[in-house]
């Protein structure tokens, strides 16, 4: 079985998807039903699902199926875990609500459009620089053009994320008096295991609170 996003985000497994779409049951978990979609500024779905509470609920019950679907005999310990992955959900929660509040209304400079879905639920706002491609370098155009845009005090912080090179952005906040965090949405540094999910949420709501004091 394999368990993907989907295209629009992980462009590098297509064609290792596909080519083993005839010896292996693979699933698109973009396109599960029941996930609440939040939208980019160009106007298509956010595709990262996992950073909504409610979606990260729906794709474990939809994997607890298909697990069952596959292996009945580990129908009692799979609904197990996942009614503990249910209830530890309501608990992280209410503990992000709790982290966030101060955060209501606040802005923040993204340099990867990668928020939405934390934006939305805890009515934070992001702006995402618009360099054109991300894993490029911006442009001296862009660099004014961000400057200005730093220069109009907005901003509680600017967000950036460990994997894309933001060296002349980063110089340019911090000019500007403007914090910096290193956030990552994929939890690419912590330790894989049942607690990476809530680790990462928590994770994220802490650096993007602290960033913002």
């Amino acid at each position: 079985m394999i368990f993907w996003i989907g295209p629009e985000l992980e462009t590098f497994l297509q064609k290792p998807v596909y080519s083993t779409a005839n010896h292996a049951q693979t699933f698109r978990l973009s396109k599960i039903a029941g996930l609440q979609l939040s939208l980019l500024s160009q106007g298509q779905p956010d595709p990262h699902i996992w950073l909504s509470i409610e979606n990260a609920i729906e794709i474990a019950k939809f994997t607890a199926d298909k697990l069952i679907e596959a292996n009945p005999s580990s129908a009692k310990t799979i609904r197990k875990n996942l009614a503990q992955f249910q209830l530890d959900m309501g608990i992280l929660q209410f503990d992000l609500e709790t982290i966030l509040d101060s955060q209501k209304d606040h802005h923040f400079l993204v340099y990867h459009d990668a928020l939405r879905y934390l934006e939305h639920k805890f009515q934070f706002h992001t702006q995402a620089i618009n360099i054109g491609n991300e894993e490029i370098t911006a442009g001296a155009r862009q660099i004014i053009a961000i400057g200005k845009l730093m220069r109009s005090r907005l901003f509680q912080c600017l967000l950036v994320e460990p994997n894309i090179n933001a060296s002349a952005i980063v110089s340019l906040a911090r000019d500007n008096e403007i914090p910096v965090a290193m956030l990552d949405p994929l939890g690419s540094e912590l330790p894989t295991g049942p607690g990476l999910y809530d680790q990462l949420m928590r994770d994220l709501a802490l650096t993007i609170a602290n960033c913002a004091k």
